[in-house]
């Protein structure tokens, strides 16, 4: 009966020592999980981070797309205004020149 018990202690040893050490590599396990959750949570971060600035560089490439427009559009009304100024000074020209014919 003591080798059954002594073998029963053994086997109850050896089992005891396999519990501990899958605790241990499910403890070391857990901490390596940890570690890559909260470099994953900073990851996070910054990803959303970096999507708020593009965002933002959107809105101001936005602005800026407008503002080429409107200037593109002004440069053109520009264009026709000082057409027209020529065209009236040339007119402005001739008149002149038939005011002193006619004063002549």
């Amino acid at each position: 009966a003591k080798c059954t018990q002594g073998e029963d202690i053994s086997q109850k040893t050896q089992q005891l020592e396999m519990e501990r050490s899958t605790l241990l590599e499910t403890e070391t396990k857990l901490r390596e999980l940890n570690t890559k959750m909260e470099a994953l949570t900073r990851a996070e971060k910054e990803v959303a981070k970096c999507t708020q600035a593009m965002e933002e560089c959107e809105k101001e490439l936005n602005k800026y797309k407008k503002l080429c427009k409107q200037t593109k559009g002004q440069h053109t009304d520009l264009s026709v205004v000082e057409n027209e100024i020529q065209e009236l000074e040339t007119q402005a020209k001739g008149l002149a020149r038939q005011l002193e014919s006619a004063e002549e």
